[in-house]
């Protein structure tokens, strides 16, 4: 964010707009390598919009990550929002955000909660834009937040802020197959012999992943699968962000759950794929201090190995 305080994309009723985050600049003001604008100089319209062009073809190209970090962390009692807690020197996003731009992301978005200050968005979040969950209404209205950064880029990975050991090679992995397989969305999940507290991957006779239903959603025959999401996804933005809008909250917690995207994928007849991660350890997530601990350990193992 270069010390900027980042800006919140709704206008005055709150809705989204398509303001840019980032140093609050507009996307019609984006500056342009010589300095001008996507609204170009009079009299350079023809070389402006061969540019605009330009940016259009990168822009497809190119890939994001949106990384979910609103979360409070009440059970940590810490001063701060859960994902500035750090873990051998670093914050728990820093290290998202690290592994995602080594796998290709050259857009990191942070969904963070109204409770984030101005410092502490300067201290640990320098190379993000932020944008503003106002409210906690689950998963799917976090991603929606970042809606206008992302509508014009081709894939976007979504990533929990409180993850702090997933490796590069595995999000570059989970990309690699979204873009071979030509699909709207990959999910990467994980086998747990106790998979108590995890949403269920639901597959059919293809392999394919057809919905993943939250415990407290689950049948008593759902609860006893062992693959279980462990909330990294890669998707392409254009479905994404059409599927979203159309997700509802009916559900034990009341919230949109990024999750029913997949089953209105499925729905529609489009192929949705997933990976299991090799060593669990990389989608260990931070709810408790002894979580927390665990992470740390983690990476001081990985950080004596090299």
């Amino acid at each position: 964010m270069g010390g900027e305080e980042a800006k919140q994309i709704h206008d005055g009723d709150g809705n989204l707009t398509k303001s840019a985050c980032k140093g609050g600049e507009s996307v019609e003001n984006t500056p342009l390598p010589d300095g001008e604008t996507l609204m170009g100089r009079r009299g350079n319209r023809r070389r402006n919009l061969y540019r605009m062009r330009e940016i259009v073809t990168m822009a497809a190209e190119r890939l994001a990550a949106v990384i979910l970090a609103a979360g409070k962390g009440v059970r940590m009692g810490a001063d701060r929002p859960k994902v500035l807690l750090e873990a051998c020197g670093r914050a728990l996003i820093g290290w998202v955000g690290d592994a995602a731009r080594r796998a290709g992301a050259d857009l990191l978005v942070a969904v963070i909660g109204p409770e984030m200050t101005a410092e502490e968005k300067r201290k640990y979040l320098d190379g993000f834009v932020c944008v503003v969950q106002k409210e906690r209404l689950g998963t799917g209205h976090a991603v929606l937040q970042a809606a206008p950064l992302i509508a014009d880029l081709e894939s976007v990975l979504v990533l929990c802020g409180d993850v702090p050991c997933l490796r590069p090679a595995t999000l570059r992995s989970l990309v690699s197959l979204r873009l071979k397989e030509d699909v709207p969305a990959a999910v990467l999940t994980m086998f747990l012999d106790d998979p108590a507290g995890y949403g269920r991957i639901l597959r059919n006779a293809n392999g394919d992943i057809t919905g993943i239903v939250e415990e407290r959603d689950a049948t008593e025959r759902e609860r006893q699968i062992r693959e279980v999401n462990s909330g990294t996804y890669v998707f392409r933005c254009r479905d994404l962000l059409e599927t979203l809008p159309r997700i509802g909250c009916d559900n034990a917690q009341g919230e949109y759950y990024l999750t029913e995207v997949v089953r209105f994928l499925a729905d529609e007849g489009k192929r949705v794929v997933g990976i299991a991660v090799d060593d669990v350890d990389e989608v260990r997530g931070v709810n408790t201090p002894e979580q927390l601990e665990a992470v740390r350990r983690i990476l001081a193992t990985r950080a004596a190995r090299k």
